[in-house]
């Protein structure tokens, strides 16, 4: 028993009073019989390995090297951002002194994305007996991405290991809802437009954090590394290529400025900084020159480069490394506080002065709109008198062979309508500039308060979130340009009643329009091939969807609780059907067109013979299991 390791982390185990043990390191707890069979299971692997293993030395000293690459593995694990190479290395050196090892299998195909194997050899797994891995298995394939393709397996793993009401069950299962929630809002979502990328040393982390929590508080989005960098799998593989995505969705470049992280070897200044260095040389056209050249280009060229605010938390020292960051920022170390680095990248986003608040640009930005509204008005009314005087010449005036009395009465009509189109145009203009938020063709935010909303024709995607809680919204029509609706488009808008999709719709996002309660009836788009997950549920006035025969795939939970819809076609298409895609539809009836069951259907039939699909278009209740 002596010999034994942790078989969570590798590291030493203590006996406690109560005959338990536990682990300094990663805190586990391991009961007497469960160290025992434990000890046991890996005496016996490593006697299939070895032949004739029979010296209590030799195997002292196979579990000691398998610990070794457990504390390594373990480290790996739990690195911020992950390595699936190094995982794969140290699971594979567990492998080759005991390839029945659980803990290494696990890894070694989790980092390979080997995900229908994962889920075969998870199934398989004595979840009881290694339990004491299971919250491990847990993190590593929640922590920053949720991998969707596992989780039936993993949440069925959690069943078994733990009883229903323990604590260690509820925390296993709230960490994939807290997972899922997070992909779904789109925290790691890399290209999403925000104001400011902030740039530090991890050794500044709660500067760091200090400076976002104000910025975000004074109405400012911003991208930190820590928060924002998803942390599973293939973190580390993608880390750089994450950031400069990043770097480009931001409009302003904050360095929390330090020796810190004007170091050689810190991110910030290895490839951040770097990085907008070199997207602002590209715009310059002769590029070698103006790398050769920086601080004079930048000092020519600042409104064609990224624009950035440097925030000094610690005075430059003579390294020469500080002395390019200095040029990087053209030698302003003015921020010295919180208040004027948020005024700083106040001035450098809405280009005011620093004497205009935000509250005061939107009360100048809606007195201007009003301003030019009323023109407008007095404008129409002008033209109607000009109509009507017009009208009144034409019944008095010469006879109507008059063909110069006519063709001048032709033009003035015809100079009155080009007019009013004119009018109306602008209008439109100020409307679209006032109630949408739109950049390159994708509608950022509605920040409108009409009630029916028509798209306007010069967007192509609706971004997630766009009109999420939009309490007046009533109606919504979509132009043929769209081909594309976000996530959590139109969540929780519980006023809704009406949406007319065009045909040119391919995709519509997770949730798009969830909690519209007031949603009756939805013709989806022809062209429409996948429902993603929770897209309709909790509608719970939603009577009839029309599915497409083009729609291939139904996901997890799109109809849940849509308590009143009643009856559903699934079309001859759809081969993949989600779990619990209907759960809670106490009232539905389904008309299944396809000549077999969907392939991921985990629920079974009532009504009908058990396990079957039905083509003949016969009404079928449906039930799911754990119900």
């Amino acid at each position: 028993m002596k010999y034994f390791k942790c078989e969570n982390c590798g590291s030493e185990l203590t006996k406690n009073a109560d005959n338990t043990y536990s682990c300094a390191y990663c805190k586990r707890t391991y009961h007497d019989d469960s160290l025992e069979k434990a000890y046991d299971r890996v005496y016996q692997n490593l006697r299939g390995t070895v032949q004739g293993i029979v010296s209590e030395e030799l195997l002292k000293q196979k579990i000691e090297q398998i610990a070794t690459c457990r504390q390594a593995l373990y480290k790996e694990c739990n690195e911020q951002f992950v390595d699936n190479t190094e995982i794969e290395r140290w699971a594979g050196e567990i492998l080759k002194l005991s390839p029945k090892d659980v803990q290494a299998n696990f890894y070694f195909l989790a980092a390979k994305k080997r995900w229908s194997e994962l889920n075969k050899f998870m199934q398989k797994l004595n979840a009881r007996e290694v339990s004491y891995l299971v919250d491990g298995f847990v993190d590593y394939l929640t922590n920053g991405q949720f991998v969707e393709k596992c989780v039936l397996c993993l949440s069925d793993l959690i069943d078994r290991a733990f009883d229903a009401g323990s604590e260690e069950y509820a925390v296993c299962h709230k960490k994939i809802v807290q997972a899922d929630e997070r992909e779904r809002s789109g925290i790691f979502d890399v290209s999403l437009p925000r104001d400011v990328f902030v740039a530090y040393s991890s050794k500044d982390k709660e500067k760091a954090y200090e400076l976002v929590e104000y910025l975000e508080k004074n109405g400012f989005t911003c991208f930190i590394a820590m928060r924002n960098l998803a942390k599973g799998v293939d973190a580390a593989l993608k880390y750089n290529e994450r950031l400069k995505k990043a770097m480009d969705s931001c409009r302003v470049f904050l360095l929390v400025s330090s020796s810190n992280s004007r170091a050689r070897d810190c991110d910030a200044y290895r490839v951040e900084m770097q990085y907008v260095r070199d997207c602002d040389c590209k715009k310059a056209n002769d590029y070698a020159l103006a790398n050769a050249r920086y601080e004079e280009y930048l000092e020519k060229n600042r409104n064609r480069c990224k624009p950035r605010v440097e925030y000094l938390i610690e005075e430059y020292g003579s390294s020469p490394y500080e002395k390019i960051v200095k040029k990087f920022f053209g030698g302003l170390t003015w921020c010295r506080n919180l208040e004027s680095v948020s005024d700083a990248v106040f001035e450098l986003i809405e280009g005011v002065g620093f004497e205009e608040s935000q509250a005061d640009k939107l009360a100048r930005e809606r007195a201007e709109f009003e301003a030019q509204k009323a023109e407008m008005e007095r404008q129409k009314l002008e033209l109607a008198k000009k109509e009507q005087e017009l009208s009144r010449n034409q019944t008095t005036s010469a006879p109507s062979g008059n063909i110069d009395d006519l063709y001048r009465a032709f033009k003035e009509r015809e100079r009155a309508e080009a007019e009013e189109a004119e009018r109306k145009r602008k209008e439109e203009e100020i409307k679209i500039k006032h109630d949408f938020r739109i950049e390159n063709g994708v509608l950022i935010k509605y920040v409108g308060k009409g009630e029916n909303v028509v798209i306007p024709n010069i967007v192509t995607a609706i971004k997630f979130n766009a009109f999420r809680d939009c309490v007046n919204l009533k109606s919504v029509v979509f132009p043929d340009s769209v081909v594309e609706i976000g996530d959590n488009a139109f969540w929780g808008c519980k006023k809704l009643t009406n949406v007319t999709f065009s045909n040119s719709i391919e995709s519509i996002g997770y949730c798009a329009f969830h909690d519209c309660s007031s949603l009756v009836d939805v013709v989806l788009p022809n062209n429409l091939t996948w429902m993603k997950g929770s897209m309709f549920s909790d509608c719970s006035n939603l009577k009839s969807v029309k599915i497409p025969n083009s729609m291939e795939s139904i996901g997890n939970h799109v109809f849940r609780d849509c308590v009143n819809l009643t009856q559903i076609i699934i079309p001859k298409g759809v081969r993949i059907m989600g779990n619990d895609a209907f759960k809670g539809c106490s009232n539905l009836t389904i008309y299944a067109e396809a000549e077999k069951k969907p392939d991921g259907w985990y629920s079974v039939l009532l009504g009908a013979d058990k396990g079957s699909w039905n083509p003949d278009n016969r009404p079928v209740k449906w039930g799911y299991k754990g119900k």
